[in-house]
C-alpha cells in the first residue's frame, strides 16, 4: 500500500507588507488559505514565528519572487541582512500561524542578536568591555509582555529598550544602577540593545522578561537566528530564467529567417 498523499487547495491568498516597526502579527484560517508576509525593503530584517499549529506549513523565500524553501522549525528565528524575504504559510481551516518581526537599525546588533521565545526569560548581559553592541529579542506569542531590570551596574554604559520601531524613538534608557520596576504591558516584542563605550569592573545587567496569556502552540525558542546570505548581484533568479528559455525556439526561427533573407540578398547582388 502506497501512503496517501495530501494535497493543498487554498481557497483564499491574502498577503500583508510589513514595514520596519516592531510588531507580532497572527493569522488564523477560516478556510484553506495561502498567507504571505513581503518583507521588501532593503534593511536588515529579523522575523520569528513564534506560533503554530499543526495544520501549517510554512516556507521562505529570498530574495522576495524566488523559489520557497521549507522553513526548519527548530530554528524559528530568520535574519535577512539586506530585507528582500518573503514568508509562506499554507493553512488548513481552523489553523493559525504568527509571527514577531523588527527591522533592526543600521549597525546595530553587530556583537550579537540573540532571540527568546518563551513565556518567561532571565539574561545577564556581561557589560565589562568597550564597544559591545549586543541585543535581546524577546517575542513570545503574547498580548501581554512586560520586562525588569532586577540588578544592574553598567557606569556610563546603557541599554536601550524598544518596542515600537529601532529607529525611532526608545521606550527607556537604563544607565548605571537604576532599576526603574516592571514596565507596562506591551503586545509588542520587546528589544534590549546593550552598547559600551567604556569600561566598567564588573558591568552588567540583568533582564527579567514575563508574559501570560500565552498561545498554546508556542514555538518554544532560546538562541540565535539563521542568518541568510545576501543574493548575490548579477545573478538572474530563475524564475526569471523560465520565461527566457521558454522564448529560445522563436528566437532561433526568427535568427534563420534573418540568416536566409541575407542569403538570398547576397545572392542577388552577386548575380
Amino acid at each position: 500500500m502506497f501512503p496517501a498523499l495530501f494535497i493543498f487547495s487554498a481557497s483564499v491568498s491574502v498577503t500583508y507588507n510589513l514595514q520596519d516597526a516592531i510588531n507580532n502579527i497572527k493569522y488564523c484560517a477560516t478556510e484553506n488559505t495561502v498567507l504571505t508576509l513581503v518583507a521588501a525593503n532593503r534593511v536588515n530584517f529579523l522575523i520569528v514565528m513564534n506560533s503554530k499549529s499543526a495544520g501549517a506549513s510554512v516556507k521562505y523565500a529570498s530574495p522576495v519572487g524566488s523559489t520557497p524553501v521549507m522553513w526548519n522549525y527548530s530554528n524559528p528565528a530568520i535574519q535577512s541582512p539586506t530585507g528582500n524575504l518573503e514568508i509562506i504559510s499554507e493553512l488548513t481551516a481552523g489553523h493559525c500561524v504568527s509571527f514577531a518581526y523588527i527591522g533592526i537599525a543600521q549597525s546595530a546588533c553587530l556583537s550579537g542578536l540573540h532571540v527568546y521565545v518563551n513565556s518567561t526569560f532571565e539574561r545577564n548581559m556581561t557589560a565589562n568591555q568597550k564597544l559591545i553592541d549586543e541585543c535581546v529579542f524577546f517575542a513570545p506569542p503574547s498580548n501581554q509582555i512586560r520586562y525588569n531590570f532586577p540588578q544592574c551596574n553598567l557606569g556610563s554604559n546603557s541599554i536601550t529598550v524598544f518596542h515600537e520601531q529601532m529607529d525611532g524613538i526608545p521606550y527607556d534608557t537604563i544607565t548605571g544602577t537604576s532599576n526603574p520596576g516592571w514596565s507596562s504591558f506591551s503586545s509588542r516584542p520587546w528589544l534590549f540593545r546593550l552598547q559600551t563605550k567604556a569600561v566598567v569592573d564588573d558591568g552588567f545587567a540583568v533582564i527579567n522578561g514575563i508574559s501570560s496569556q500565552v498561545d498554546s502552540n508556542i514555538v518554544f525558542y532560546v538562541g540565535e537566528p539563521l542568518v541568510l546570505k545576501a543574493p548575490q548581484a548579477g545573478v538572474l533568479n530563475h524564475n526569471y530564467l523560465i520565461p527566457i528559455i521558454g522564448c529560445t525556439p522563436a528566437l532561433i526561427l526568427v535568427l534563420s529567417w534573418i540568416y536566409g533573407y541575407k542569403k538570398i540578398v547576397s545572392k542577388e547582388h552577386t548575380n
